[in-house]
């Protein structure tokens, strides 16, 4: 049998220069999702077309009524405005680990126990996860009889359904007169120097020569996360594998697929000598933060909405600088009804910059799908 080969099994030559965070390729047409109606038989059909592959349950990201810790900081800055604190790259940062904002997370959490408590008076339910930082939610499997209940009670702001989502990079831009850009830095190793790039995607393998040999140490207060798929330059791993729609074997934040590896090194890579050229990401100096949204081939070819907004949650909660998320929807959601939209938004109101692929299927309508099509992007 013929092996596949994948960028995370084997040592790869890349093919010039690559651009850092800019990814356009997308190879479907995003078609428009409708809200399901209200109630009765139109409902009960709406639901089955959203219920997790061969059962009868949805996978729901349930926002609650209270602001996320990151909207709670932005609007105590509207009314005390006070000087933000700095990353290494000189972006301002939200300060989410004020004493006043680590106690507004603890009101957050205790509201959440209450609506988990809750949530076990319907049967069938099962509580994945929870999130606090870019939105104040809690993740679930709930059989489809239960959504209206869940819709109507107490502290339900609203409730999103998680989609499919795929990887949509195949290619890169080259990003033209590189060598002065570093020059300005202070060279090729300098550049990205102390920044932090977050990869939502496949996973990165840190084993990788663009990624070991470094000469970088992680900073104060990481790794983070799954330490066994750390080192000095990837200081963050972690993996939303139990989001995703099927149970794998594999269960941690190492690179199945490939996708992820390549963006990590486009975007931070260290200069190594391939067959045909030297190469490298273009910011060398830069962290690299890991998290794992896609799965086992065959198996979770595809991710979900909760994994990736689970994901932008803790990228942010992580203190990354930068986010890069090569993947888009199936379908297209409108803004302001569609979580990942509401969770960037949120991400770059804390000072985050975040990239999205935006796809190449115009010039129609809705052909940048979720998240892409976030204002802030």
């Amino acid at each position: 049998m013929k092996e596949r080969l994948t960028l995370a099994s084997m040592r790869f030559p890349l093919p010039a220069i690559l651009v850092l965070l800019i990814y356009v390729l997308s190879p479907l047409r995003a078609t428009p999702q409708q809200e399901p109606p209200a109630e009765g038989p139109a409902l009960n059909k709406a639901l089955a077309r959203r219920a997790l592959p061969g059962t009868h349950d949805l996978q729901l990201i349930v926002r609650l009524t209270r602001p996320s810790v990151v909207e709670w900081a932005r609007a105590e800055e509207s009314r005390a405005p006070a000087q933000r604190p700095s990353s290494a790259g000189g972006r301002s940062h939200m300060d989410l680990q004020s004493s006043r904002a680590r106690s507004y997370q603890g009101e957050l959490a205790a509201d959440r126990r209450q609506f988990i408590e809750n949530m076990a008076g319907l049967s069938g339910v099962e509580i994945q996860g929870s999130l606090d930082t870019v939105m104040n939610a809690v993740i679930a499997r709930v059989p489809m009889e239960h959504y209206s209940r869940v819709r109507r009670m107490p502290g339900v702001g609203k409730v999103y359904f998680s989609r499919p989502q795929r990887l949509v990079l195949d290619a890169s831009a080259v990003l033209l007169n590189a060598q002065s850009l570093w020059d300005k830095a202070g060279g090729r190793s300098q550049a990205g120097r102390g920044a932090k790039i977050g990869i939502i995607d496949s996973g990165i393998d840190f084993t990788h020569p663009m990624f070991t040999g470094s000469s970088l140490t992680a900073p104060a207060g990481y790794p983070k996360g799954e330490s066994a798929f750390t080192n000095g330059k990837v200081i963050v791993a972690r993996n939303y594998i139990n989001l995703l729609a099927h149970p794998q074997p594999v269960s941690n934040a190492s690179d199945e697929v490939g996708h992820g590896t390549f963006v990590a090194a486009e975007a931070a890579g260290n200069q190594v000598t391939a067959p045909l050229a030297t190469i490298s990401g273009m910011a060398p100096g830069a962290f690299l933060g890991n998290y794992k949204v896609f799965g086992t081939p065959g198996i979770n070819d595809t991710a979900t909405t909760a994994a990736i907004v689970a994901a932008i949650d803790a990228a942010v909660a992580d203190g990354m600088d930068v986010m890069s998320l090569s993947l888009g929807a199936f379908d297209y959601a409108v803004p302001s009804d569609d979580p990942e939209v509401a969770a960037i938004e949120n991400a770059v109101a804390a000072g985050v910059v975040v990239a999205v692929a935006a796809g190449n299927d115009g010039p129609g309508t809705h052909t940048i799908s979720s998240p892409g099509s976030a204002p802030s992007v």
